[in-house]
């Protein structure tokens, strides 16, 4: 809870009450192969926004005062050989659930989004929309599922 004045208390907008990260990582060796397997989860709680919070102009996704909880999954999955130590395949899974998720955008701990400026009786989903291009966004979707593959080659 945060006060500008100590007879009114505020909460601190967009940060949730709860959080869990963990991860887990096995190395595997087979004859000359070296694999190593990583597994992650994040669950983030639902975190507060609007009226009442350091970020009273964040009407949240849908306007529901709030950013919901989200729970991701990401793995990892490394290969190398022996006579090649210097090189390793590596295949990352990201968000493997394809979770729809939302986090704040990299200026938006000022809780002001310039909301206060739109033009005319513009709903409040269409400014977020809109407001990629030159205007901080309350919130942000995040990426689906998705892999990457890659060389590493270490010199």
């Amino acid at each position: 809870i945060l006060s500008v004045d100590p007879t009114e208390r505020v909460r601190l907008g967009d940060i949730a009450n709860y959080r869990f990260n963990a991860g887990v990582f096995k190395r595997i060796k087979i004859k000359n192969l070296n694999i190593g397997i990583n597994g992650r989860v994040n669950w983030v709680n639902s975190k507060p926004v609007g009226p009442n919070t350091t970020q009273n102009l964040n009407l949240g996704v849908n306007e529901t005062e709030e950013i919901p909880s989200y729970f991701v999954l990401n793995g990892n999955f490394i290969l190398g050989h022996s006579k090649f130590p210097m090189a390793k395949l590596s295949i990352s899974w990201d968000n493997i659930l394809n979770q729809k998720y939302y986090h704040p955008g990299p200026r938006t701990a000022a809780g002001y989004f310039d909301l206060e400026n739109r033009r005319g009786t513009a709903a409040y989903s269409s400014f977020i929309s809109s407001s990629l291009w030159n205007k901080n966004i309350p919130y942000v979707p995040q990426r689906p599922t998705y892999l990457i593959f890659k060389l590493i080659i270490d010199l």
